[in-house]
């Protein structure tokens, strides 16, 4: 029932080699076509439940992990989950390249089996690094996200927006996007990165503004006080019915109370429902 989203982490198999052993793991040759054809094993289920994520969020990236557990049957079926990576072709990490499970500090913070909290918030901190590293690695994989054609904002020129932040409200860009009108009515996931040279204020404000004549234009915005540097922002909203299907329907920058060089880039549009 969730939003579709745009990265899913499966961390699978701990509790089926506990409880079930190697005779659920079953080969790949379960995973059919046809998920609803695939075997009752751990590798037909969870081709299932890859299939699933692709049907739902065919755009998104999915992250395989094996598990952090070792021993015969912990072993098989981390294999399990790498040859199940490769089978869809994912990024797949082992947590044998990630030095935190195989310190003390992780086995001695186990409480039946389970981290507890200092420990999973040491091991959210590794698991974001591990996969930043993929990215860096990798970065045809973040750049296929990020401009896939689900991409309902024209970009392909490359020109960012800009604005020259001279203390006015509603200063905009004279540099426009076209957006698809595929977005009346639905909900819409925006992404995009702000560029400011200098302090913005607590009064101040910076995003992007959707414009086609609907009297009560959509903002996405980054507000209040931040220091000079990069801030991603990432928001979700209801667009309004079309109410002026004679104009386009564009986006541009916009900034309220702010002096300084503003760049908007990387600006991306999904439908989310």
């Amino acid at each position: 029932m969730s939003e579709p989203s745009d990265l899913y982490v499966l961390i699978l198999g701990i509790n089926d080699a506990a409880k079930l052993g190697t005779g659920y793991l079953g080969t790949i040759d379960d995973i059919k076509t046809d998920s609803v054809q695939n075997a009752d094993t751990f590798y037909g289920n969870y081709g299932k439940i890859i299939s699933a994520i692709k049907t739902k969020s065919p755009n998104a990236i999915i992250f395989m992990f094996d598990t952090p557990f070792k021993g015969s049957v912990n072993d098989s079926f981390n294999e399990a989950a790498k040859n199940i990576a490769n089978h869809f072709a994912l990024p797949f990490i082992s947590h044998s390249s990630m030095p935190l499970f195989s310190s003390s500090y992780f086995t001695g913070n186990l409480s039946l089996g389970h981290p507890i909290a200092p420990l999973y918030a040491a091991m959210s901190v590794v698991y974001e690094n591990a996969i930043s590293r993929y990215f860096q690695s990798n970065p045809l994989v973040l750049k296929q996200f990020k401009f896939s054609s689900d991409n309902l904002v024209n970009t392909t020129s490359g020109t960012a927006l800009t604005l020259s932040g001279t203390g006015i409200s509603n200063e905009v860009s004279s540099m426009q996007y076209d957006v698809s009108r595929d977005i009346f009515g639905k909900v819409v996931k925006i992404d995009y990165d702000v560029i400011i040279d200098s302090e913005m204020k607590d009064s101040s404000d910076i995003g992007i503004q959707f414009i086609n004549g609907y009297p009560e234009w959509t903002f996405s915005k980054l507000a209040g006080k931040h220091f000079r540097g990069v801030y991603h922002v990432s928001d979700k909203i209801l667009y309004p019915t079309d109410t002026d299907t004679t104009k386009p329907l564009k986006i541009r920058a916009v900034t309220n109370n702010f002096v300084g060089k503003v760049t908007v880039t990387n600006v991306v549009i999904k439908r989310a429902m």
